[in-house]
């Protein structure tokens, strides 16, 4: 009998009928009825074959012994077994599956489980084919005739999946590689730092981070475009991976940024491979379009040892130690000291950077004044300068000095600069009524705002969105910021003078340049340098500085502020000179500007809503 019960042979060949002619209708009759049985079950079978031989799936059913007695066309096309050859011949030669492991798949075992028999779970393997090719396949195994198991054999049914295989380690590559470099990403690498630091196995092999940052690659962007970076980028792995050992793991963790995983016998040695890595780049040369273009590092190396309770706290000592290495002046490797003065002062920096954020969020700063007092005389109109204070968790007000520092290493000067203009603007909005006794406010800006042009069309939308006499505003910048940042400088410059806005210069006298960046800066104050006032009682260096100043603003028709004036004598002295304000402790000491525009009849400034930044 066939694997359906179907006499052996072509379907539908009816047995021989082995009745006499003698038989009468009523013998006659059984056979008669037997063979439109087998008729109709050699039909069904040929239907059924046929619908099997367009399922695109693989089907082979298999007798109690193990052996093939059918499979379909697609398990034809994937197994390489055509039916005639394979019916009767074992199983495992005709599937030869292999598991995850690279073990072939027995049949037998199969079905030791016969529940998962009863219930079939689609089962990954890898499917040998009679040329020795492979595939990925998935596949399930379940009984041929549930009720009858004791002869109806089972049927085995599987699916290729190569493609769909291939598109899952695609997609697990590009979530755990970096597309340009294919280096393992910084998803992976925090992964990995984590068990590396919780793995008991870093007692015994030692381990160390290194965090490296490639020095001023926005240059190479900016002088080659970014297609000649990238290819910088694909050498600079190719320079890092010629250094380092085969167990050690790279990672791209940022745009310029990587971190290696490496073992070593101990910190002298990791050291070594840090500065080995560091020189080879600073030896490298990258030629595009007749330019040669030049790379150097700065590294931060960290062992990875038992005084690390959590990765977080590992990977920020070794950016502290590479951020160290770029203020002691780059293309160098710095070590991680918990009592290095450096990386104390970059944590101290990172402190208040998360305090300034904090702040920033919760709009708590204090906008304060300081009187400009002219020395021609007595005056009822009001010259100040608009000072920032910030307001800690415990209501303590915070000078400057304390935040600005951090509020500049990472650039959020900017953000701050923004809150404090739509403060001040909203201020002389509510008071334009009263302006007239006003002669300036002088606010302070950044660098880092100078050099962005998005902050150049930001305080003149919010100067069309507040109605005041802008001709009352003046910005300060100090002259460093205006040497450094001289073209956008100069863009701002004319910008502003549409509105009416002056410039005041401040810091006057600390460059090395500073009387020839006069002829091209449209300032109309100089504000000179406190470190020559505060002792020019006693040096008469100082003294000269200062006249000189004084002389070159009357040539140039610009005035001149003083400041940190604290004695009368200074003040005095500073009269003599020509000088035209001063600005210090002996005049006024700041105070709240809401208490001076209360003593002024001036309205209280209105909070930050739309814009919520700080400043100094």
């Amino acid at each position: 009998m066939g694997w359906l019960g179907v006499p052996e042979g072509r379907p539908g060949k009816l047995r021989e009928n082995k009745m006499t002619s003698t038989a009468t209708p009523q013998e006659a009759a059984p056979d008669d009825a037997e063979q439109a049985i087998v008729v109709d079950l050699a039909e069904r079978l040929e239907r059924f074959q046929t619908a099997l031989s367009y399922v695109d799936q693989g089907v082979i059913f298999v007798d109690k012994q193990y052996r093939v007695s059918y499979l379909n066309s697609a398990a034809e096309g994937m197994t390489g077994w055509t039916l005639s050859a394979a019916c009767g011949r074992p199983a495992e030669l005709v599937f030869r599956a292999l598991n995850d492991r690279g073990l072939n798949i027995r049949h037998q075992d199969l079905e030791d489980n016969e529940e998962s028999l009863d219930r079939p779970i689609w089962t990954g393997a890898t499917l040998l084919a009679r040329d020795c090719g492979r595939q990925a396949i998935e596949f399930f195994k379940a009984w041929a005739n549930p009720r009858r198991r004791d002869v109806g054999g089972t049927i085995l049914v599987f699916r290729n999946v190569s493609e769909k295989r291939e598109l899952s380690r695609e997609i697990e590559f590009r979530a755990t590689r970096d597309y340009l470099t294919g280096l393992l990403n910084r998803d992976d690498f925090e992964r990995r730092l984590k068990d590396a630091v919780q793995s008991p196995a870093r007692q015994i092999r030692k381990m160390f981070l290194l965090v490296i940052d490639l020095d001023d690659f926005k240059l190479v962007n900016d002088a080659a475009g970014h297609a000649a970076g990238d290819q910088v980028l694909q050498q600079v792995v190719s320079l890092i991976r010629r250094s380092i050992c085969p167990v050690d793991q790279l990672f791209r963790i940022g745009g310029n940024e990587f971190a290696l995983l490496a073992e070593s016998r101990n910190l002298a040695s990791a050291e070594v491979l840090a500065r080995r890595i560091c020189q080879r780049i600073a030896d490298f040369r990258f030629y595009h379009e007749r330019q040669r273009l030049h790379l150097s590092a700065s590294i931060g190396l960290v062992s990875v040892d038992h005084l690390w309770t959590s990765s977080r706290a590992l990977l920020r000592a070794a950016d502290m130690a590479c951020f160290a290495a770029k203020e002691a002046g780059r293309n160098r490797v710095q070590t991680y000291v918990s009592s290095d003065s450096a990386i104390e002062g970059h944590r101290s920096h990172m402190r208040w950077a998360h305090r300034l954020v904090q702040a920033l969020d919760q709009n708590r700063f204090v906008l304060y004044w300081q009187q400009i007092h002219p020395l021609a005389g007595e005056s009822d109109v009001h010259f100040g300068e608009v000072l920032l204070r910030m307001i800690d968790d415990d209501g303590q007000i915070i000078a400057p000095g304390g935040f600005l520092p951090a509020a500049e290493r990472f650039h959020m000067m900017t953000r701050i600069d923004r809150w404090v203009v739509r403060n001040v603007f909203s201020m002389l909005a509510a008071r334009r009524e009263s302006l007239s006794s006003v002669l300036g406010v002088s606010v302070n800006l950044s660098g880092q705002s100078i050099g962005d042009p998005d902050f150049h069309v930001f305080v003149a939308e919010q100067m069309r969105e507040f109605n005041f006499d802008t001709s009352k505003l003046c910005f300060e910048i100090t002259e460093t910021t205006a040497i450094t940042n001289l073209e956008q400088a100069l863009s701002f410059c004319e910008m502003m003078r549409e509105f009416g806005v002056r410039f005041s210069l401040d810091d006057f006298g600390a460059g090395v340049s500073s009387f020839g960046y006069l002829k091209q800066l449209p300032v109309d104050y100089l504000k000179i340098d406190g470190q020559f006032i505060r002792e020019m009682t006693k040096n008469p260096l100082d003294q000269a500085t200062v006249r000189c100043i004084c002389e070159v603003a009357r040539v140039t028709g610009k005035q001149v502020v003083a400041e940190f004036v604290e004695t009368e004598e200074v003040e005095q002295m500073l009269r003599d000179m020509g000088v035209d304000y001063t600005q210090g402790y002996y005049r006024h000491k700041p105070m709240p500007i809401g208490d001076v525009l209360a003593f002024c009849d001036w309205p209280r400034p209105v909070a930050a809503t739309e814009h919520q930044a700080s400043f100094d």
